[in-house]
This record gives structure tokens, C-alpha cells and sequence, in this order.
């Protein structure tokens, strides 16, 4: 009776929507999407043990851990992974500015709910010079995501209200505008299969 009262307790807080499939995410198909991510077969492997963590480390809840990388070398410089803030990684521009110097970095972090890329994570990325963002959703999937222009929230904002309008899913609106942004050569946006 203890021990049960003990792994209801270990549960107490989490949200089963969030929660990720641990055979899945340690099996051979999960680990192959990180294969071809890049050209540089180290920053794949990083990015795959990273992405691994962070969703151990977040299942069954709505914060999100974001690691920094380094494209030339695949090392990871910095990472963020205490944030109690739900679906938020904040950095201050201080914290920026320390790695400022670093050209072409790569970030991957974990979106709870299993969201594509957020227009928040095209800013981001665009107003910190990365090279590309990895998105480790709980559900498995991953996606990855590159600016080509400065992000057209307004452009966004309005594709998102007609799809909205038409009845589609939150999740189905945002992948329709990102698509049709990625085919307008605004961004790049895909699911790594």
C-alpha cells in the first residue's frame, strides 16, 4: 500500500497530455531523425542526446528546456533548463550578448504540447543570428526551422485568422501558415521523418 501511495504521489502534478512515449523516444526510429539534420555528424548526435534529456527532464509538464550549439563544432556552449514558466524559455539580452560572438548557432528545445515552431521561435532566431532551431515535441516528432527573411508576424497573423475562420484545428492552422510561408520563400519549415 506504501509504495503504490508513493508512485501516486511521483504522478501528483503531472499532465498525461504532455507526457512522452519513453519507448519511443529511446528507440532506433526516434534516434535515425537526427541522423540527417545537418552535415556535421557530431551536432546530430548532440542534438539527439540533448533532445532525449530535455524531454525526460519535461515530460508530463508544460516548461521547456532550450540548448545552444556551436554548427562548426557540434558542442553545446550554454543551455537554459530550469524554467518554471510554462511554455517560455526567457534569456536576458545579457545572456545573449556572452555569446554574441559565436556565429552560426544552432538551438534545439521542447515544445509540451507538440506544437510546430512558434512565430516567436522564427523571431528569436532571426534577432539572435541562428543558423536553424530544432523543435523536440513530447509527441516525437521533430521539426526544424530557419528564417530566410526577417519574420512577417503580420503576414502570420493574418494566414492564421482565415484558417482560423475556416474551422481548422490550432495545430492545423499553424501548419498550413507556415507552409504557406515556407512556399512563399519567407521561411524553412519541415518535419524530420
Amino acid at each position: 500500500m506504501i509504495e503504490q501511495e508513493i508512485r501516486e504521489d511521483s504522478r501528483y502534478g503531472k499532465d498525461k497530455s504532455t507526457a512522452i512515449d519513453h519507448n519511443y523516444i529511446d528507440s532506433g526510429e526516434y534516434r535515425r531523425k537526427f541522423d540527417n539534420i545537418s552535415d556535421n555528424k557530431e551536432l546530430n548526435k548532440n542534438l539527439y542526446q540533448r533532445a532525449k534529456k530535455m524531454l525526460n527532464h519535461r515530460s508530463g509538464t508544460d516548461f521547456e528546456d532550450m540548448y545552444w550549439f556551436d554548427e562548426n563544432t557540434g558542442k553545446e556552449f550554454t543551455s537554459i533548463t530550469n524554467m518554471s514558466i510554462p511554455s517560455v524559455v526567457k534569456y536576458s539580452p545579457d545572456f545573449m550578448k556572452k555569446y554574441h560572438d559565436i556565429k552560426n548557432k544552432v538551438t534545439i528545445h521542447n515544445h509540451p504540447r507538440s506544437m510546430p515552431p512558434s512565430m516567436g521561435d522564427f523571431e528569436s532566431a532571426y534577432r539572435n543570428g541562428y543558423s536553424f532551431g530544432v523543435i523536440a515535441a513530447h509527441d516525437g516528432t521533430v521539426y526544424i526551422y530557419r528564417n530566410l527573411t526577417k519574420p512577417q508576424a503580420e503576414l502570420y497573423d493574418s494566414i492564421t485568422s482565415n484558417l482560423r475562420a475556416m474551422g481548422y484545428s490550432e495545430f492545423g492552422v499553424e501548419v498550413m501558415a507556415l507552409e504557406e510561408m515556407a512556399d512563399r520563400g519567407i521561411l524553412v519549415f519541415k518535419e524530420v521523418n
